[in-house]
């Protein structure tokens, strides 16, 4: 059998060359400065800052936010009149005007730069924070079934992260940009006031306060509605996916429930955006009338002083230009409250898709160092699952399940659609828990804290293909921080002829393709158990027969491989049979009865 003839790994894992136009792979880049986040904060911008204390370039964006807010318009042409007013009017010397207007000039520019530098600054750091979680969220979702994740399909789990990402992505930049700049303007202009009339001071900070605090209070209605909006728009989504995957809208003549449905699920979508944006619109207009009401309340101040002879002009230039410019500025203030409640919504949804209770690396840590798998066996293992719409029911599918598998054998688990293929294969991952029996690894029961072993030394190539579209062919392959199999890469890539493939984006690939990528993405990891779920689903039998060759180099190690395709089962050491009575084991003797089995619902 192709299975047994394991020698043959020796054509591939000594020094052969690269095959021509295949690059090495590297995973460097992915374990440097892993950023493990945390998603309990309530608001969105305080898990940005704790963030950001991650990145090298933290002390830099303070200093320049600090610079930029310092040289920027209000201050400098404030200062910049007062002079006018008290000194060039009374003196009449142009020639120190023209120097000062010069200064003027390049410290505005200056502070420009800074201003460019330190978004430069910070757009790096968010595209870093972004690019962790990115790769803390696929490399859960790639080492397990998408069934784990709240039970999300593939088109839901793919979009909720694609959506949620792009707009974490562009909040959280605007957050970072504009939240230490406008801290330093607030702090400065508290510091120039109190040079001058404190009722000034007391003035400018009340309207500064109330213009910062009270659209806040009134924006914070929105909260249910911005809570509401993703659910909202994922069921618009979720039912066109649906009609049209089971061309409903082909089939059924009479669409009037299914445009009744449309209609409601519109409706709650449009309610839900609108009232959002009725406070949202309201708490902006509160704003800018407080803004104007500062303006005239200084200027009546102001001339109040005047007139007495308490202040000078140049003062009250001074305080209205510097108030009028920077109350204004605290616009962003507004923003960032807003846009980290989005930022908050979108931890939450990343909490959702990867929970603390799920059977995933929480941590990316384990509780000891993953030793070499050796034996994995499946003792008199039990497993239900509830039915729907019966209260507690469940519905039996394995009973007193005895399974060995040990290295150097390859298994194909074979049986009609529904009948537990695929929940047998999460059992003997760790990904269920049975209900009686136990899984043991190396002759010892495998106890929940060391789940995080056991998948470092898996390698699973789930029959969803996910892949992360965002990126190109190679980063998806070289998705983890775990070692590349050079040698093993480089035959895949000849044999599935895939070495053009390599630098598409992924959204350019075909459902073939598609398949052969996230088979690749699995084959080549170094690993102790390998699963692949329907890897040859999407392929023609040229390109199956490749894939089936490729697996016989798998050396020292288990393969599990489940398939509807019985004409391969001749290129396997024992075939698994997953069927309305039992589960059966077939190897080179007689076929030998283990265990039973019921009925189950579809493989997860």
């Amino acid at each position: 059998m192709l299975f047994s003839a394991r020698n043959k790994s020796s054509s591939v894992s000594g020094s052969a060359p690269a095959a021509a136009g295949v690059p090495e792979l590297s995973c460097d880049h992915v374990q440097e400065n892993h950023i493990k986040p945390r998603f309990y904060h309530s608001w969105g911008v305080f898990f940005v800052f704790k963030e950001l204390t991650r990145e090298p370039g933290l002390s830099w964006l303070m200093v320049l936010s600090a610079l930029s807010a310092l040289l920027s318009g209000p201050f400098i042409l404030s200062a910049y009149l007062e002079f006018a007013v008290n000194k060039v009017i009374y003196s009449q010397d142009l020639s120190l005007f023209l120097h000062v207007t010069f200064l003027v000039f390049i410290l505005i520019l200056f502070g420009g730069l800074t201003e460019f530098y330190g978004n430069k600054i910070a757009a790096r750091a968010n595209s870093r924070i972004c690019h962790q979680l990115v790769l803390r969220n696929w490399q859960r979702l790639m080492y397990t079934p998408a069934a784990v994740f709240s039970g999300l399909k593939k088109s839901e789990l793919t979009s909720v992260l694609t959506d949620t990402l792009e707009t974490l992505q562009k909040h959280q930049l605007f957050v970072l940009q504009n939240s230490l700049r406008s801290l330093f303007v607030m702090v400065f202009t508290v510091g120039i006031l109190l040079s001058y009339h404190v009722l000034f001071l007391l003035l400018v900070v009340f309207f500064m306060l109330l213009t910062c605090l009270l659209p806040i209070y009134i924006a914070k209605g929105a909260d249910p509605y911005i809570e509401q909006e993703p659910g909202r728009l994922a069921d618009v989504n979720g039912f066109l996916s649906s009609a049209l995957a089971a061309q409903t809208l082909l089939k059924t003549r009479d669409l009037t429930g299914i445009v009744n449905k449309f209609k409601q699920l519109l409706l709650a979508l449009a309610t839900t955006q609108a009232g959002k944006w009725l406070i949202w619109n309201f708490s902006f207009n509160v704003k800018v009338t407080l803004n104007l009401l500062s303006h005239i309340s200084i200027l009546w101040l102001g001339g109040e002083l005047f007139f007495r002879g308490v202040i000078a002009l140049g003062d009250l230039v001074v305080v209205y230009v510097l108030s009028s410019m920077v109350v204004p500025r605290l616009d962003s203030i507004y923003k960032i409250y807003n846009y980290s409640q989005s930022l908050a919504v979108c931890y939450r949804k990343l909490e959702q898709l990867t929970p603390e209770k799920s059977p995933l690396l929480s941590s990316g840590k384990v509780s000891a160092p993953a030793e070499k798998i050796t034996s994995l066996r499946l003792e008199q293992v039990g497993f239900s699952y509830l039915q729907a719409g019966s209260s507690g029911a469940s519905k039996p599918v394995f009973s007193g399940l005895d399974l060995d598998f040990s290295p150097g054998n390859s298994y194909l688990i074979t049986g009609a659609s529904g009948s537990g293929k695929s929940t047998l294969i999460d059992l003997l991952s760790a990904v269920l828990t049975p209900d009686s029996g136990r899984l043991m690894v190396n002759g010892k029961p495998l106890l929940p804290e060391d789940k995080g072993a056991l998948w470092q030394r898996l390698s699973l190539h789930d029959q969803s293909n996910l892949a992360l579209k965002q990126g190109r062919v190679l980063d998806n392959i070289n998705l983890f921080g775990r070692e590349v199999n050079q040698e093993r890469f480089q035959l895949a890539c000849r044999l599935l002829n895939f070495t053009d493939c390599l630098h598409k984006p992924v959204t350019e690939l075909s459902g073939g393709e598609l398949q052969r990528l996230c088979f690749i993405r699995c084959y080549v990891r170094d690993a102790d158990l390998y699963i692949f779920d329907e890897p040859t689903a999407s392929l023609d039998a040229g390109m199956e027969q490749q894939v089936v060759e490729l697996l016989a180099y798998l050396d020292n190690v288990i393969v599990v491989v489940i398939s509807h395709n019985k004409e391969i089962k001749t290129a396997f050491d024992y075939i698994l049979h997953v069927y309305e009575q039992g589960v059966q084991m077939s190897a080179l003797a007689p076929a030998i009865e283990l265990g039973t089995a019921s009925p189950a619902g579809e493989g997860l």
